[in-house]
């Protein structure tokens, strides 16, 4: 069980260096009365994305390759349909697996997160979508 509070761990601080680098960058974070578009053109689209969980990082797709659906369930804050069709079924597969086989909406809360900050918002339900 250590092994996994230090790949935990590992995991945050990533995340915390990627979110401190991405401050100091040239590009501004997305405001909310930016559109989707907007977002997706102002992060380095060169650059993949990347949420942590337990130690392993699963990609991101391109903000413009994610399903309407998806965007729609990420503007209204449902966790469960935006992280399933963001990471896709076989992410979720291992990240059930990494939680013991049992997955709850809590487990995935932080990965939401960190998709938000990682398309440039500031939070799940907050999107440039949803005001424009």
């Amino acid at each position: 069980m250590s092994e996994q509070t230090s790949a935990d761990r590992v995991a945050d601080l990533e995340a915390q260096i990627a979110e401190l680098k991405a401050a100091q960058g040239p590009t501004a974070k997305a405001q909310p009365a930016q559109s989707l578009r907007a977002v997706a053109t102002a992060t380095d689209p060169d650059k993949p994305k990347f949420v942590h969980c337990k130690g392993e990082r699963f990609r991101l797709p391109e903000l413009r390759d994610v399903d309407i659906d998806v965007l729609e369930a990420f503007e209204q804050g449902k966790v469960v349909g935006t992280v399933k069709g963001i990471l896709g079924e076989q992410a979720i597969v291992r990240i059930r697996a990494l939680h013991g086989g049992t997955l709850r909406v809590t487990d995935l809360e932080p990965i939401m997160e960190q998709v938000a900050k990682a398309y440039g918002f500031t939070s799940a339900g907050e999107s440039a979508a949803s005001s424009g």
